[in-house]
């Protein structure tokens, strides 16, 4: 290499790390107005988040400690702002250009790929959105109320061997309910979690949930190449067969079956039955309107559904029932509801007229979502640095957004601990600032699956509350909260159930 080529390289390098000093140096004074909890050298605030730390408790003493806008280091320099602050979570959600999923959503990568949850804001995911949001339509749904219904009634036959018990823990039960409403919806077919609870899907499932949150506070593993050292990748990795292994036969399977009763015209089965559509069949329908449904992303998809409608309404059906035995007033209003709408008749299948006249139990349900809010935290990457409050929030920080910081504000709800449905009932449906009561998010990147969960959370309470009274457990039972992907209780959901009279 001649003497000029060294300069040249050498020179390059050497503006490359300037222009690389000057950018951190900018983005740390940027920082710099936003206090922080005390941190230990290289590793910041990481100590902070060795389990078993509840990342409730620890949000929330920083927010009364420091304020509103808290600055984590989580290494040598400050990667997040955690937000409580009403104006800049709305401004963060109702932004067009805020998109990006925070850094810790790549740890998801390997199983969601590039679906709806994970992928940037950018072409890609506005036509995926735009060409999926109508299979969330709500008349869509009625395919559903059926997979809602045979898998209701299977829960209430399961929850036969704990009548009496003084005390049980009702979330697993639930769980495995919601995951195979969830698989039969997204794809046809059932994985009978309910009846095979430690089935190699359902257990992989969890796993994963286990792997994002050890991952996204532990300084070793956040990096990816130590990372491929541990015994949690080579975990991951036998998960991940099993995930996509499934997935990807249903997918095969339907498309087989779709092609041949295309050339059939056949969407009866042999009963004279209009078959059920599932969320595949309505992604398969649509994918020739756009290039970049490949395969692969339509996969990417379905796991997407499958994640993100699993854990989340489980833990929002757990936390409303548990909200039910402790309020039993509240529980009476809800059965009054029912009894109006079915007259007395604990068999009779829910209808989507049914669903449509069920207010006071969707307050019920919104007041459960607001104390104990499945998706407690969001978090997004800044893509291009923006104005707030006399300051600018730097290009490359992650805004973490505490939504059950901001549920449990009483600001914005008095009393937040209290168990208040009426909250939501009323000519303004809450309390005049909308983004207080974000459950799904809100604006641009919100849960597109919003409307299917509040249907199948409905579906089930309806037929669970026909069937049994939900009552305190004995003793009486306090969940220890924390968070894994969602929210969950450490010490289980424990209830009591009687049959209804």
């Amino acid at each position: 290499m001649s003497v000029v080529a060294v300069i040249a390289l050498v020179t390059f390098f050497f503006i490359l790390i300037i222009s690389k000093y000057i950018k951190c140096k900018k983005y740390i004074k940027h920082l710099e107005r936003y206090p922080s909890p005390p941190t230990v050298p290289l590793l910041g605030n990481a100590l902070d988040f060795k389990p078993p730390v509840d990342f409730i408790s620890k949000f929330a003493e920083y927010a009364e400690q420091y304020g509103d806008i808290v600055k984590l280091y989580l290494g040598p320099i400050p990667s997040k702002l955690i937000i409580s602050n009403y104006k800049l979570i709305e401004m963060v959600l109702n932004s067009n250009t805020i998109l990006n999923k925070g850094r810790e959503y790549k740890y998801f990568s390997n199983w969601l790929g590039n679906g709806l949850l994970l992928s940037d804001g950018d072409s890609r995911w506005r036509s995926h959105r735009k060409l999926l949001l109508p299979s969330f339509h709500v008349q869509i749904f009625q395919e559903f109320l059926e997979i809602f219904e045979t898998n209701a009634q299977l829960l209430v036959k399961k929850l036969e061997q704990e009548l009496e018990k003084p005390s049980f823990d009702i979330h697993p039960y639930i769980q495995l309910c919601s995951l195979d409403m969830i698989c039969e919806a997204a794809m046809g077919t059932s994985i009978h979690a309910q009846e095979n609870s430690n089935s190699d899907y359902a257990r992989s499932v969890k796993l994963m949930g286990e792997m994002f949150v050890k991952r996204s506070y532990s300084p070793i593993l956040r990096n990816d190449f130590l990372y491929r050292f541990s015994n949690l990748y080579k975990e991951e990795k036998r998960a991940l067969r099993i995930l996509h292994g499934h997935t990807t036969a249903v997918i095969e399977n339907r498309k087989k079956e779709l092609r041949q009763k295309a050339q059939n015209h056949d969407v009866f089965d042999k009963f004279a039955r209009k078959k059920k559509l599932t969320l595949l069949d309505l992604i398969l329908e649509k994918r020739n309107e756009v290039t970049s449904l490949t395969d692969t992303a339509v996969r990417e998809e379905i796991e997407t559904f499958m994640f993100a409608g699993h854990d989340t309404t489980a833990t929002a059906l757990g936390f409303t029932t548990f909200c039910l035995s402790q309020n039993l007033k509240i529980q009476n209003n809800v059965v009054e509801e029912l009894n109006e709408i079915f007259a007395d008749d604990i068999s009779r299948l829910v209808t989507l007229e049914d669903i449509t006249k069920m207010r006071y139990m969707e307050a019920v349900i919104k007041e459960a979502l607001r104390i104990y809010t499945p998706v407690p935290y969001i978090s997004r990457t800044v893509s291009d640095e923006f104005e707030f409050d006399g300051g600018t929030i730097p290009q490359g920080v992650t805004v973490l957004l505490n939504i059950h910081g901001l549920h449990h504000n009483p600001k914005y709800f008095p009393d937040p601990d209290r168990f208040i449905p009426e909250r939501f009932l009323g000519d303004h449906n809450g309390n005049g600032f909308p983004y207080s009561h974000i459950p799904f998010s809100a604006g641009p990147r919100n849960c597109i699956g919003q409307k299917f969960a509040m249907l199948e959370m409905k579906s089930v309470l309806s037929i669970l509350l026909r069937h049994y009274e939900i009552l305190p457990s004995n003793p009486r039972h306090t969940p220890l909260l924390s968070t894994q992907t969602v929210l969950f209780s450490k010490n289980g959901i424990h209830v009591r159930i009687a049959k209804r009279k």
